[in-house]
């Protein structure tokens, strides 16, 4: 059994996005809220616990983007974060995504004269507390490659980088 219910607009918090809440008695692996309960703007496959799950997906506020891009140049406007937090009888996850655009849209890394470009899409964090304590990274980008040879075309290829740190122990 699962209930859900839709936060169409978190303008009121100063964001442009929205959010859902979503109780589950179960596992529910590739849950799609559109399909399953109607709800609209959010992910179309969520991996709910059984236990309580909110969702939160939104545009970066300008304000957000601007300080961002005094730090970081180039940071793309835009941007947007999908968070998902879940406790349940196992522990408590979260799980923030940033998304930098795609292909030569994301952040660019570096854009060499020789036609050698990286650019990065997106970056995601997730920490898991409870039966399993975990930290895993990962994120993922646009590699853009000159042709090797004369007379050849050029690459473009897509990378996916992730590591994972297993806590064993709570304690300092």
């Amino acid at each position: 059994l699962v209930a859900g219910a839709v936060l169409p607009d978190l303008s009121s918090l100063g964001f442009s996005g929205s959010g859902a809440l979503y109780v589950s008695t179960s596992i529910q692996n590739g849950f799609d809220p559109s399909t399953v309960l109607g709800l609209t703007g959010q992910p179309s496959s969520l991996n709910l616990p059984a236990g309580l799950t909110v969702s939160l997906g939104y545009t970066l506020p300008s304000s957000v983007t601007s300080a961002l891009q005094k730090v970081i140049p180039g940071f793309p406007a835009g941007s947007s974060v999908q968070s998902l937090a879940s406790l349940s009888t196992t522990g408590f996850t979260i799980d923030a995504g940033l998304s930098l655009g795609t292909g030569a849209g994301g952040l660019e890394v570096f854009d060499s004269d020789n036609g050698t470009a990286f650019y990065l899409d997106g970056l995601n964090i997730q920490l898991a507390l409870g039966t399993q304590n975990q930290v895993t990274l990962s994120g993922n980008g646009f590699l853009a490659l000159p042709a090797l040879v004369a007379g050849g075309t050029a690459s473009t290829l897509t990378v996916q980088v992730s590591g994972s740190f297993n806590i064993t122990s709570l304690t300092l």
